[in-house]
Formats: C-alpha cells, structure tokens, sequence
C-alpha cells in the first residue's frame, strides 16, 4: 500500500506549493496506514481513513489529503 500526504496547511497563505510526501507501508491495513499519517503530520491520531481513495481531514480544515493506494 502507497500513503501519499499533500499538506497545504499555510502554503497558499505564503504563496508556495504544498508539502508533498509519499510513503510505502507494507502489511498495515488501510485504517491503520491513514492514522499513522496523521501522526506523522501532527494531527490527532483518532482520524483514520477509511480505505482506499482520497480523504481530506477535517481537524486539519480540510487542507491535509491523504491518499490510500493499494499498489
């Protein structure tokens, strides 16, 4: 599985591109890969996504996605 974090937390406020990083985690279930995300970008840790797809956390205002792939 592919964790791919794009955190646009005050990016667009100073007029840069947002942070980008992309992640394999092997053997982790997806609920459990979307919450080890939010830890690594400093968000509450009780936000797992669901599954596979784009989601967007709403602790974060909706600036940080996280995108789940199974490839």
């Amino acid at each position: 599985m592919r964790v791919r974090i794009v955190d646009h937390r005050g990016a667009m406020d100073r007029g840069e591109e947002p942070s980008s990083r992309t992640v394999e985690v092997a053997g982790l279930a997806p609920e459990v890969a979307g919450g080890l995300a939010a830890v690594v970008l400093g968000l509450p840790p009780a936000w797992p996504a669901p599954g596979p797809g784009e989601h967007r956390c709403p602790k974060a205002g909706g600036a940080v996605v996280v995108t789940l792939t199974d490839d």
